[in-house]
Parts: structure tokens; sequence; C-alpha cells
């Protein structure tokens, strides 16, 4: 989500999350926080039971069905998605994808599957239909050996088998300490698997920007003043190193034409282009590092190049409670 994807939420127990209970179903996640929206864009199939974990009594012809129905309704879905884009993107060879990969494009559809098992004892033909028929690539287990041994007595080598825990002590850390590892988790993923660059950017060629709310209420201007008066941008400069440091940076996703706009009007009256920023899709995140005030440069870690634009927006990252 991060990065711009929209990935298909597929929950196979039948206590899920999407749907009813009794049911199974998928739906498209475009948003970082759950809402009822997963409901009303989702799609579902009723199996009529909520079975327990020894599965008995429970009819898995017909459940094993509704699996291999759902898995290809998903499917269609992916592949519709992919042709629209590929259309609207003008692009006809598939070789020609591998360039679009990439965070500073986030407009990618068909983003794959996010696919939430039951636990099942026993479960070793259930769990080879729902490989086969989502195509699972990546396993991942929580707190249980068992059910690990399981999986790994029945996937092909060409899939990525781990077990995980929830629990994560970080009593005898300093705040400083938990703040670091937060930002270092929150960048470089919960697996360390984002690899990060360190850019360096001059603060001539570049702009840091964060949109703040703004002191103003509407009870203190003139009746029917119709200026928004909710967010207004603040700028950075190098003078401002103490609050930038170690401040979360997001890079956005702009269209050319959207840039030469900026280039050409932004310095005239930048909170014209608030709703512009507020409603780009983040490409990707970076991190504060370091400041070198003497030469007008700051250090930011991020997991890509420098930027196409020069628009940086600055904001906090909250590490409490995870």
């Amino acid at each position: 989500m991060k990065l711009g994807y929209t990935p298909l939420f597929v929950d196979l127990d039948l206590e899920n999350e999407i749907t009813v209970p009794g049911g199974i179903g998928a739906t498209l996640v475009d948003y970082l926080v759950p809402n009822d929206l997963l409901f009303d864009n989702g799609i579902s199939y009723f199996f009529g039971d909520v079975y327990n974990k020894n599965g008995e009594n429970m009819n898995w012809y017909l459940y094993e069905m509704q699996l291999k129905e759902l898995g290809n309704a998903c499917y269609e879905k992916l592949e519709v998605d992919l042709q629209n884009w590929k259309k609207r993107m003008n692009i006809e060879n598939k070789d020609n994808l591998n360039s679009y990969l990439t965070s500073p494009k986030p407009t990618l559809f068909a983003s794959g599957m996010v696919v939430r098992c039951p636990i099942i004892d026993n479960g070793e033909d259930i769990y080879k239909k729902i490989i086969e028929n989502y195509k699972i690539t990546n396993i991942f287990v929580i707190e249980d050996e068992k059910l690990k041994n399981t999986f790994n007595n029945i996937i092909k080598k060409n899939i990525s088998l781990e077990l995980i825990s929830r629990l994560v002590t970080e009593s005898d850390l300093s705040e400083e300490e938990k703040r670091q590892r937060s930002i270092a988790k929150y960048l470089k993923g919960p697996f360390g698997n984002f690899g990060l660059k360190q850019i360096k950017l001059d603060l001539n060629e570049y702009k840091l920007i964060k949109i703040v709310p703004s002191q103003i209420s509407k009870g203190m201007v003139p009746l029917g003043l119709n200026a928004d008066l909710k967010i207004i941008f603040k700028i950075y400069t190098i003078r401002d190193e103490e609050e930038l440091l170690k401040k979360l940076v997001c890079f956005v996703y702009l269209e050319e034409k959207e840039i030469q706009e900026l280039d050409k009007e932004f310095d005239k009256n930048p909170n014209n282009y608030t709703e512009k920023f507020a409603k780009a899709t983040v490409s990707y995140f970076g991190f504060i590092k370091s400041i070198d005030k003497e030469n007008n440069i700051i250090t930011i870690f991020c997991p890509n190049d420098k930027p196409v634009h020069k628009y940086i927006l600055v904001g906090n990252i909250k590490y409490e409670n995870n």
C-alpha cells in the first residue's frame, strides 16, 4: 500500500472479515485503514456453516468448489485490470512491463492477492488446493510450528515459507532506540526486504514542504469569505535544521504536465496547490538522516533514486503503540 499497489484481499476462513460468517470472500484493498467499503466492494460465496478446527461434519466438496470459483473470479479480475491498464498506457508488449514495476509508477494494476487461510487439523488436501487455485508464492505462518511443518511437507521448492511471531519485546530499549527501530522497520519493511539508498539533495534545487492546519478559524474572518482556511503550506529551509532532522519525507507521483505547472507557478502562490499534493499518489517514503548547513544539502535514506521532481512533503512518524 505504501508504494501505491491495490491488492485483492481474499479471506477463506468461514469466520471471515469481509462478509457475514459462514462464507468466503475477496475484496479490493485501496485504503490503508479497514472500512465498510471492504464489504461493499467485495465478492462472496455463502457456504452456510462455520467449521471448527477438526472440520467435523463439513461438506468439503462444496468448500473446495467455492475455493476454485472464487480463485477464478479473482484471477479474472486481475487479468481484466492488467489488460485495461496496458491499453490505457499503450503497452502491448509484456517485456515493457518491467520498467513500470517500480515505486515511482504506482498506477500499476493487477497487484496480486493476499490470502488469509483457515487453520484446519489434517487439512493438507485443502491447503494444496488453496496453493494451487490461488498460485501462492509466499506463505507466512504465525506462531504455529506444527502448521509450518504441515506446509513444509506439501509445498514445492519455488514457494517461500516463513514462521513469524506477533510478539516483539522492547521494554529494555530507550525511547530513541524504539524510535530508530520503528523507523527502520517502517522504511525497510517488516522483514528487512526493502533495500535503502542514500541520496543527497541540494536545497537550492529541491523544496521541502509541509502541509499544516491553518491557525485561522472561520469565526475570525469576515462573513461570506469563501477562502479555504483548512490547510496551508510551510516551506522549510536549511535554517530549520533542528525541526527537520530525523523527519519522515514523502515523495509523490506527479504527471509531467503537473510538474511543469508547479515549476512555473508554485512560487507565486504555493497554497493553490495544497489539494494537488493532498490527492497525489505516494511513490515512496524517506527519512532525513543528516543536514549539511554549510553546503545546503540534506541526506535522505529511501528505497529509490533521486525523485523525478523537486517537491518533497515533510511529516512526522509516530512510533508509540506500533
